[in-house]
């Protein structure tokens, strides 16, 4: 009627209708609103609905998925592992014959060639059993190439009994690549030390060489691990992604600059660790007792601080071949207890790296 009414005036437009029809009008918006937004408060709950869904269905795809992999793990270990090694613990010697091919994501071809060894060093504790459980996790989770060995030193029979049930009940299941191995304990290697707080690091020195020894078979078997890497991590970290031994996509920013090239592939002679911040204090720590520390010839003796806080302050991730690395270990728990006479905070024990490390002209990038 109102569109009939302005088209006899000729679309003026002038507001000049019956008031029924203005009525008629404001009815008509108001319906109009009101559906809109009964309209728009449906939709939003609709979203919401839909989104609950699709994160509900998301997380249990997940959890199809996850338990697939457990599964299909559990089924690759039972075929590859031997009756003899399906013990509480993966045995060392099987860690020493397998000839298992290492896993991989990575689309460098030359990673998927090189045997990886991860090791962390731990006590016999509750708390770091949950911090070795989030380790390996991380370390399922990322994928990470190689063997991954919790080295447990100083247990008693019975934490040794409960950590060995514990790595098959909940570790092994994740990957027949993840591995425990016992040592003695090593903080009272020093003989006038009674400080277990500051001397518990020792463990972790002394566990990495009774491991290369022990295990990889250092060394009258360097022939068969010189031209592997081997890993030192912390139990208190956790894995992002794979660490391989080549740094290639690295940015230049990520490197600390020095005067020689940056080096982003681990060869031997060439170990990378990450930058950690008491620079030279390694050095300057033993506060002119150097040479009580190291032999004679040792090139520490004519090292510069600028050259010690370079190349040498290193921390975990240490990356290394095993060649490199045996020859540090060996180094490193021979000098940590003469720099322990000198300086005796708990950093001895990174220092006794450093040393260890520069002694023998291998810096780090």
């Amino acid at each position: 009627v109102t569109m009939k009414a302005l088209h006899h005036r000729g679309g003026s437009g002038v507001d000049d209708t019956s008031q029924y029809e203005k009525n008629n009008n404001n009815d008509d918006q108001r319906d109009k609103k009101g559906k809109l937004k009964n309209g728009n408060n449906n939709n939003g709950r609709n979203m919401i609905i839909s989104a609950i869904i699709i994160i509900i269905c998301f997380f249990l795809y997940q959890q199809q998925q996850q338990q697939q992999q457990i599964n299909r793990r559990r089924g690759n270990s039972k075929e590859s592992v031997s009756s003899s090694s399906s013990s509480a613990v993966n045995d060392d010697n099987d860690l020493i014959n397998s000839k298992k091919s290492i896993s991989s994501s990575s689309n460098d071809n030359n990673n998927d060639l090189i045997q990886y060894h991860m090791v962390f060093s731990t006590s016999c504790s509750s708390f770091q059993d949950w911090q070795a459980y989030m380790f390996f996790h991380s370390a399922y989770k990322v994928g990470q190439k190689g063997t991954v060995t919790r080295i447990a030193s100083g247990c008693n029979k019975a934490q040794e009994a409960t950590l060995k049930k514990n790595h098959k009940e909940k570790i092994s299941i994740l990957s027949d690549q993840f591995y425990l191995h016992f040592t003695p304990e090593f903080s009272g290697t020093h003989e006038n030390e009674k400080d277990y707080q500051e001397t518990k690091y020792f463990n972790k020195p002394y566990g990495l060489l009774h491991y290369m020894e022990h295990v990889l078979g250092y060394p009258s078997a360097k022939n068969a691990h010189d031209d592997s890497i081997i890993m030192i991590v912390d139990p208190d970290m956790m894995l992002l992604k794979p660490i391989v031994h080549t740094f290639d996509n690295y940015p230049k920013t990520y490197w600390r600059r020095t005067p020689r090239p940056i080096i982003n592939e681990v060869t031997h002679g060439n170990p990378i660790a990450q930058a950690y911040m008491y620079g030279p204090k390694w050095l300057t720590s033993l506060k002119g007792s150097v040479k009580n520390v190291v032999p004679p010839k040792s090139p520490v003796l004519k090292m510069t601080t600028k050259d010690a806080g370079l190349y040498y302050p290193a921390g975990p991730p240490y990356i290394a071949t095993c060649r490199d690395m045996y020859q540090i270990a060996v180094h490193w728990v021979q000098f940590l207890p003469k720099i322990r006479d000198v300086f005796k905070g708990m950093m001895a024990e990174m220092h006794g790296y450093s040393t260890a490390a520069a002694h023998l002209n291998l810096p780090h990038q």
